[in-house]
């Protein structure tokens, strides 16, 4: 009795350190709460879910002030950071905004090839669509509008924000924000670019 109340004492103390790597199956067989309790905020699906509260905000505002449909295709740029670079976790988090949207059979996406190729003859990079976006970028994509968005590092998380910008006006249809763990995976790859 006392090797388990020894046990239990070391992976709660455990539990708290980023260096504890048991595997969630041995530690979860037949006992669900432990899987909750070792679970880590930097794993896929935390990404998914989050990213996908992201998506439902955005596109429940666009929707709103999209009534007359004049918005069905997007183009989704890699979120930048503070100096306006395009971190891995940048590419990251637009691609899962990517999948969530593309789930949604309200607007069609415009593939993510063309939109490098259009930057590419316009001269143009990801931190010029926080500015301006020209009336050329959406004419060589055919879209409405253009979902671009900052990460932010705020020391305990990381504040991911996104705004849907028609191209043609060059004005805000819809923002969202979300708040992302800082985890050491996140800050690794916001180092990264």
């Amino acid at each position: 009795m006392k090797k388990i109340v020894i046990l239990w004492l070391v992976i709660f103390s455990l539990s708290g350190c980023g260096t504890f790597s048991a595997p969630l199956d041995v530690l979860s067989q037949g006992f669900a709460p432990l899987e909750k309790m070792f679970n880590p905020k930097t794993n896929s699906r935390y990404y998914e879910r989050k990213a996908r509260h992201l998506v439902n905000q955005l596109v429940d505002r666009m929707e709103d002030e999209n009534s007359n449909d004049a918005i069905r295709k997007i183009a989704i740029m890699d979120l930048v950071d503070h100096n306006g670079r395009v971190a891995e976790l940048g590419r990251y988090i637009s691609l899962k905004i990517t999948n969530e949207i593309s789930k949604n059979n309200y607007f069609k996406l415009a593939p993510r090839g063309n939109l490098l190729d259009a930057m590419k003859s316009l001269n143009m990079d990801f931190d010029s669509f926080k500015t301006s976006i020209p009336k050329e970028f959406g004419e060589v994509l055919q879209v409405e509008a253009v979902i671009s968005g900052k990460i932010i590092d705020l020391g305990t998380n990381l504040d991911v924000n996104v705004n849907s910008i028609d191209v043609k006006t060059g004005e805000i249809i819809a923002s969202a924000s979300e708040s992302f763990a800082r985890s050491d995976f996140a800050t690794e790859m916001l180092r990264k670019y």
